[in-house]
């Protein structure tokens, strides 16, 4: 068996090399799955939801209006991503690095505010909802390896991944919220409306403004299952925790053909992530509102097995971007966590709500989650050569 300090050895060797990867758990396993691949000769990892021969881990951008894919074809396992690595580190030369670029700053409160009371007055006008987010930057000397597994041990109920691919840079998560579980041949799909938020301790009834989420987010899924022409059947409401908060949730089953890739992106970005009833306005209001990049936070992450696809939306995440702090080998993270914002919606209980949300992570990674919140990294951060190195020519990358 391969032990956790092997895999996390294998994780830095490929940072280092900038060779992409993926380890990840589903829900409940005991047991991770790990498995690398080389970029094209574009330095792309492209994911093909639509071919019934790419198999692999998929990610995606926010908002990404176009049919692409970042992701990570299962060709080499474990012991072959060991042989890779080997004769990586033998010759001259790097893959090109990620060109995603961390934030510094983080979201302050009042700038958190501010932007929350100007989407309670945007939403007012036509009982909407946007989700507005925060970012969380901190520097730190534990290693995304280290933090990996404790935020995988914490949260077992979660799809839990780390993956690196030179689009999207190394995003680590946990999330607990299903897009949709696609069995095309057996005309079947399962997803969940995961919205509404309160601490996991309140034992009184669900308000009228989480329970309005709650529904907006029902509604899509339904009526987008609905259009796709699936007979559609819901559970009842549930409550699901995630550490120090609990959401409701309710479970949708549909039956018939369909298009398993176009579904997704039918679906993507949910209300619970975004908005309703105009999801176009609302992503247009969050990027007016929002000071930071969500890059590939409230995309979606996965797995494709033949024609069969999990989806999870990207929640309870941070970009993870190596950096030297004072010349000492850290890490870069970005720490996101969002709400969504209702007309009745007040500033103080929204930031509470993404603190609480983003604790856990924050936690593991500082080493103590009532740390003062930075709002700014100010040690004096460089990045290594294969993290800054911009000068590396495409055609002089190496082919065994």
């Amino acid at each position: 068996m391969i032990s956790r300090k092997e895999y996390s050895d294998t994780i830095s060797r490929c940072l280092r090399r900038n060779l992409p990867f993926v380890i990840y758990m589903p829900p409940e396993y005991d047991e991770v799955i790990f498995f690398s691949q080389r970029p094209d000769e574009h330095n792309e990892c492209r994911a093909d939801l639509s071919d019934p021969q790419w198999n692999g881990f998929f990610i995606n951008f926010f908002n990404n209006d176009e049919p692409y894919l970042a992701g990570v074809a299962y060709d080499y396992d474990y012991q072959e991503t060991l042989a890779e690595l080997d004769y990586l580190e033998n010759v001259d030369g790097l893959y090109m690095p990620a060109d995603v670029v961390p934030s510094l700053k983080s979201t302050t409160r009042l700038q958190h505010a501010a932007a929350v009371n100007i989407a309670v007055g945007e939403i007012s006008r036509y009982s909407g909802k946007v989700v507005v987010s925060q970012m969380t930057a901190v520097a730190s000397l534990r290693d995304p390896a280290e933090v990996m597994w404790e935020y995988f041990d914490m949260f077992p109920a979660t799809f839990r991944f780390l993956v690196f691919t030179p689009e999207t840079g190394l995003w680590l998560g946990a999330t607990p919220e299903l897009l949709a579980r696609c069995f095309p041949k057996q005309k079947a799909v399962l997803s969940m409306a995961l919205a509404g938020t309160k601490p996991a301790d309140d034992t009184s009834g669900w308000d009228e403004k989480n329970v309005t989420e709650h529904i907006c987010v029902l509604r899509h899924i339904t009526d987008t299952f609905d259009n796709a022409g699936l007979a559609v059947e819901t559970s009842d409401p549930e409550e699901l925790y995630f550490g120090p908060i609990k959401h409701l949730c309710t479970h949708v089953g549909a039956e018939g053909d369909y298009d398993a890739a176009a579904l997704l992106y039918d679906l993507s970005p949910t209300p619970a992530v975004a908005g309703f009833p105009d999801r176009d306005r609302a992503i247009r209001l969050i990027a007016r509102l929002e000071k930071h990049q969500r890059y590939c936070y409230t995309g979606f992450v996965g797995i494709k097995s033949d024609d069969d696809i999990e989806a999870y939306v990207n929640l309870r995440s941070a970009l993870v971007v190596p950096c030297l702090v004072d010349g000492a080998e850290a890490y870069i993270y970005n720490i996101y966590s969002g709400g969504g914002i209702m007309p009745d919606s007040h500033a103080d209980a929204e930031w509470d709500e993404l603190m609480a949300k983003m604790s856990p992570l924050y936690g593991i990674i500082t080493g103590d989650a009532s740390l003062p919140r930075p709002d700014e990294i100010k040690e004096n951060i460089t990045f290594p050569d294969y993290v800054s190195r911009r000068d590396f020519l495409m055609t002089n990358r190496y082919v065994k």
